[in-house]
């Protein structure tokens, strides 16, 4: 039954462990909104065929998903990554458990080849310290990013992976967050000054990306679901209130 939800093309070009791979995260999240992510590094014998640097597979499964929107994002993702893509693979494979009325289900599988391109990096990109280690830190970054992806609205991935990629998403969802929580009062101060546009201009910014930064990171360590919440005591306040002082003269700081 598998079979029949692929384009013949495909089952007829493509290698049976890719197939398999492709199988294992259909399997993830059909039937579900989730994103499955599988990295590995391409032998070196095969790349040497098509190309003198070492290459990444990346392949992405995710359902409920517009393709080519996904992939816009992903290669968004890859070059502030400071990755270059080489190969890029989409195809789309029905998913009858998670069709709402007559809208059918689907399946968007990418699968991107990549490779290491520090002096094409674009300005401010987070390159990995190990990109050809699937099981590194950096790698284990991007997965998690990858898998967010289809969640985030393009003001994140504008601000957090084209205007400032030294951002990183996470700090750019909060910041986004922040802003658009503090847009409503603040309109009403000064509808120009404060609007989303002028305050995601202010994000931008490289006079205020240290500022934005530490308030994103005091954020997500307030809040952080994985460890020890930094919570509501002394330390956050200490913090909290060191931060407004640093603002308070903002137009004195070097």
């Amino acid at each position: 039954d598998y079979f029949k939800l692929w384009e013949p093309q495909y089952l007829q070009t493509s290698n049976p462990r890719r197939f398999i791979i492709q199988r294992e995260l259909y399997e993830q999240v059909r039937g579900t909104d989730d994103v499955a992510v599988h990295v590995e590094l391409l032998d070196p014998a095969v790349a040497a065929a098509s190309s003198p640097n070492p290459l990444v597979w990346v392949t992405v499964a995710a359902s409920a998903v517009l393709p080519k929107l996904l992939l816009t994002k992903i290669a968004a993702l890859m070059a502030a990554r400071g990755l270059s893509i080489e190969r890029a693979h989409l195809d789309v494979v029905t998913d009858p458990h998670n069709s709402t009325g007559s809208w059918p289900g689907s399946v968007s599988m990418v699968r991107v080849l990549v490779t290491p391109e520090e002096a094409k990096a674009i300005k401010g990109a987070r390159t990995l310290e190990s990109p050809l280690n699937p099981d590194s830190d950096g790698w284990r970054e991007a997965k998690e990013d990858l898998r967010r992806l289809k969640w985030l609205d393009d003001a994140v991935t504008t601000l957090g992976l084209e205007r400032r990629p030294e951002l990183g998403l996470r700090r750019a969802e909060i910041l986004t967050a922040l802003c658009n929580l503090l847009h409503c009062p603040l309109h009403r101060v000064n509808a120009y000054a404060f609007s989303r546009g002028q305050m995601r201009d202010i994000l931008a910014d490289e006079r205020y990306l240290r500022y934005a930064k530490d308030i994103a990171d005091l954020f997500a360590e307030r809040f952080d679901p994985s460890g020890p919440p930094l919570g509501d005591g002394e330390e956050y306040h200490g913090r909290a209130a060191a931060l407004r002082e640093r603002l308070g003269r903002l137009a004195h700081e070097p």
